[in-house]
């Protein structure tokens, strides 16, 4: 049985630079996209994972974020706080 996919972020609370684990062990697409949302609506970053399963994102402003994980198959939402 497959294992479903995950993603975790740390530190949370962070200080503006944080890493994003995913694990996608089901997941074989081409189509991976993470976005990081601010608490208007607008995407502030996007970026494409392909096979990665490891990232490190700055983030300058302070705030609450959120992150989306997209791919064919899931969409993972999770809540980053920014403090400085």
């Amino acid at each position: 049985e497959q294992l479903p996919a995950t993603m975790s972020i740390y530190p949370n609370p962070s200080s503006g630079n944080f890493t994003v684990t995913m694990n996608l062990t089901d997941d074989n697409s081409d189509k991976k996209t993470l976005q990081i949302i601010n608490m208007s609506g607008q995407i502030i970053k996007r970026l494409n994972i392909a096979n990665q399963n490891k990232l490190d994102i700055k983030i300058d402003k302070p705030g609450v974020y959120l992150i989306l994980l997209e791919t064919s198959k899931n969409v993972i939402t999770k809540k980053l706080v920014v403090m400085h």
